[in-house]
Protein backbone atom coordinates (compact mmCIF):
# COMPACT_ATOMS: atom_id res chain seq x y z
CA UNK A 1 0.00 0.00 0.00
CA UNK A 2 3.07 1.93 0.53
CA UNK A 3 3.38 2.70 -3.06
CA UNK A 4 0.06 4.41 -3.78
CA UNK A 5 0.32 7.98 -3.40
CA UNK A 6 -2.24 10.46 -1.99
CA UNK A 7 -5.00 12.60 -3.89
CA UNK A 8 -4.23 16.00 -3.56
CA UNK A 9 -5.44 19.34 -4.96
CA UNK A 10 -2.32 19.71 -6.60
CA UNK A 11 -1.35 16.18 -9.30
CA UNK A 12 -2.83 17.79 -12.07
CA UNK A 13 -0.55 15.97 -14.38
CA UNK A 14 -1.95 12.53 -13.46
CA UNK A 15 -5.26 13.43 -13.54
CA UNK A 16 -4.80 15.12 -16.82
CA UNK A 17 -2.41 11.95 -18.26
CA UNK A 18 -5.59 9.61 -16.84
CA UNK A 19 -8.42 11.92 -19.23
CA UNK A 20 -6.20 11.94 -21.94
CA UNK A 21 -6.07 8.22 -22.38
CA UNK A 22 -10.19 8.03 -21.47
CA UNK A 23 -10.52 10.21 -24.79
CA UNK A 24 -8.80 8.03 -26.63
CA UNK A 25 -10.33 4.69 -25.76
CA UNK A 26 -13.59 6.70 -26.67
CA UNK A 27 -12.63 7.60 -29.96
CA UNK A 28 -11.97 3.87 -30.85
CA UNK A 29 -14.50 2.39 -33.05
CA UNK A 30 -14.14 -1.32 -31.45
CA UNK A 31 -14.84 0.22 -27.98
CA UNK A 32 -17.90 -0.72 -26.26
CA UNK A 33 -20.39 1.70 -24.74
CA UNK A 34 -20.86 0.36 -21.19
CA UNK A 35 -24.41 0.49 -20.73
CA UNK A 36 -26.70 0.57 -17.16
CA UNK A 37 -30.22 -0.33 -17.45
CA UNK A 38 -32.49 -0.35 -14.02
CA UNK A 39 -35.38 -2.30 -13.75
CA UNK A 40 -38.78 -0.60 -12.25
CA UNK A 41 -38.12 -2.45 -9.01
CA UNK A 42 -34.55 -0.58 -8.88
CA UNK A 43 -36.28 2.64 -9.55
CA UNK A 44 -39.05 1.98 -6.65
CA UNK A 45 -36.63 1.10 -4.64
CA UNK A 46 -34.26 4.23 -5.39
CA UNK A 47 -37.86 6.38 -4.73
CA UNK A 48 -38.43 4.89 -1.63
CA UNK A 49 -35.21 5.37 0.25
CA UNK A 50 -35.53 9.24 -0.25
CA UNK A 51 -38.78 9.23 1.60
CA UNK A 52 -38.98 10.42 4.88
CA UNK A 53 -39.32 8.66 7.74
CA UNK A 54 -42.71 7.14 8.94
CA UNK A 55 -43.98 9.18 11.92
CA UNK A 56 -45.27 5.66 13.76
CA UNK A 57 -47.03 8.25 16.59
CA UNK A 58 -48.93 10.14 14.20
CA UNK A 59 -49.90 6.82 11.73
CA UNK A 60 -50.90 5.28 15.90
CA UNK A 61 -53.14 8.17 16.32
CA UNK A 62 -55.12 8.27 12.81
CA UNK A 63 -55.76 4.70 13.33
CA UNK A 64 -57.24 4.88 16.76
CA UNK A 65 -59.08 7.93 15.91
CA UNK A 66 -60.72 6.08 12.50
CA UNK A 67 -61.32 3.24 15.25
CA UNK A 68 -63.37 5.52 17.31
CA UNK A 69 -64.99 7.06 14.52
CA UNK A 70 -63.67 10.27 15.63
CA UNK A 71 -61.29 11.21 12.58
CA UNK A 72 -63.63 13.00 10.33
CA UNK A 73 -64.73 15.70 11.28
CA UNK A 74 -66.32 19.21 9.81
CA UNK A 75 -63.20 21.26 10.39
CA UNK A 76 -61.19 18.76 8.58
CA UNK A 77 -63.96 18.28 5.40
CA UNK A 78 -63.87 21.52 5.34
CA UNK A 79 -60.07 22.12 4.77
CA UNK A 80 -60.18 19.13 2.53
CA UNK A 81 -62.76 20.40 0.25
CA UNK A 82 -60.22 24.27 0.41
CA UNK A 83 -57.84 21.93 -0.86
CA UNK A 84 -59.35 20.03 -3.50
CA UNK A 85 -61.01 23.49 -4.68
CA UNK A 86 -57.25 25.28 -4.89
CA UNK A 87 -56.00 22.23 -6.83
CA UNK A 88 -58.82 22.20 -9.33
CA UNK A 89 -57.86 25.74 -10.04
CA UNK A 90 -54.35 25.80 -10.09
Amino acid sequence: MASISPISGNSYTSGSRIQNRHQTENHSPDRKVDEVRLSDRARNLSRLSRMPDVRHELVDRVKAEIQAGTYVTDEKIDTAIERMSIDLTA
